[in-house]
């Protein structure tokens, strides 16, 4: 289940803050803090990170077991891609949502095949194990099992997994451009990566795609769990939550 929320914030030890790496995390959470108080999407982020923790926290015995324990690890990278939105590292956000949306896909594909899942755990253990893996495991075949089980699930997992790669889940040129600067004057150029956004589109595209995808897990996995969505009520906030944005 995922941890409890530990309240104490004990001060730093010696020697934090004297170097570039910790002025660095310094900075980031006070990105967070300001993130939090100022832009109005992180209420949603926070609503669906409590969704997920109704779902997940002291889940006894759940049918089909393995594609809670994806769950779980999904909502893991879901949630550090969460963190580093709200700080403003918007560009490396898209490899963690890729890796939160992988694992969820994997995590349903599997279901209750209890020998697919030996199979996957399996990789490294014969010299044809990779080899397996990869074939079984490939898009296509994911994208065509989550048709089966809904068609606008399948079209949107599509949908965030190339956007994902697009905004910088892989090195190209879109996620790269998004957060460069370009400084010319008389005599030299200038050219920047920004690490941390404090404001502006970068920042408010990736708090968006962190709610895109945390809607589309929980609508993923409401297919395999029904019953008890139904019963928290996250069915109903997750219809009302998308028709009523903030």
């Amino acid at each position: 289940m995922p941890p409890t929320v530990v309240r104490t914030l004990k001060p730093p030890p010696p020697g934090w803050g004297g170097d570039h790496l910790t002025q660095y995390l310094d900075t980031y959470r006070h990105n967070q803090f300001a993130t939090f108080h100022n832009h109005p999407t992180v209420k949603k982020i926070v609503r669906l990170d409590d969704m997920f923790f109704r779902i997940l926290d002291r889940s006894i015995n759940p049918r089909p077991m393995l594609p809670m324990t994806f769950m779980l690890r999904a909502h893991s990278a879901w949630r550090a891609a969460a963190g580093a939105a709200m700080a403003g590292q918007v560009y490396e956000t898209n490899a963690t949502l890729r890796a939160s949306i992988e694992i969820s896909a994997y995590g349903v594909y599997i279901g209750d095949n209890v020998p697919l899942y030996e199979l996957w755990m399996g990789r490294h253990d014969t010299a044809t194990g990779k080899e397996k893996v990869r074939n079984e495991f490939r898009p296509r075949k994911i994208v065509r099992h989550l048709e089966t089980m809904s068609k606008p699930i399948a079209a949107d997992y599509e949908a965030l997994y190339e956007e994902t790669i697009d905004q910088g889940a892989h090195p190209n040129e879109r996620g790269f451009s998004f957060s460069m600067k370009m400084k010319e004057g008389e005599d030299r150029k200038e050219i920047e990566q920004v690490y941390l956004h404090e404001g502006g589109l970068q920042l408010d595209l990736g708090l968006e795609n962190v709610v895109r995808v945390g809607m589309w897990t929980l609508h993923l996995f409401r297919l395999v769990y029904p019953a008890k969505f139904e019963l928290l009520g996250i069915s109903a906030e997750l219809s009302e939550l998308r028709a009523n944005p903030i």
